[in-house]
């Protein structure tokens, strides 16, 4: 998602830059997979874990709560494997700056604000 350019250059790094802040607060744990990670598994769509008990998603025209323990237990597993191939730390913070790099040298700009 963060190669995904859903607006200009300028917007993806002040996105991405707010990131950088974000992970650096004592309450947040960020980690980002990287799209080079040896990934053997595929999350079809978002979801949110609020804890063993209740998992929401969203797909295209509606969302769902999943309460059943046996569906719960699969998302968590999901979510770990995901969290296993996560990167965090210096090595996150070094991937988001090449990532804004990326984005800066690409000029991408959005349909509409030829210059």
């Amino acid at each position: 998602a963060l190669r995904w350019r859903m607006g200009s250059a300028d917007l993806m790094c002040e996105q991405i830059d707010h990131l950088t802040q974000i992970m650096r607060r004592p309450n947040v744990q960020l980690g980002v997979v990287p799209w080079t990670a040896d990934a053997n598994l595929v999350a079809l769509h978002g979801f949110q874990v609020y804890d063993e008990r209740v998992v929401t998603l969203s797909v295209l025209t509606g969302n769902a709560t999943i309460t059943d323990p046996h569906d719960v237990r699969e998302y968590l597993a999901l979510f770990g494997r995901l969290e296993r191939l996560a990167v965090r730390g210096d090595a996150l913070e070094d991937l988001l700056e090449q990532i804004s790099r990326d984005h800066r040298k690409l000029g991408w700009r959005p349909l509409g604000r030829l210059t």
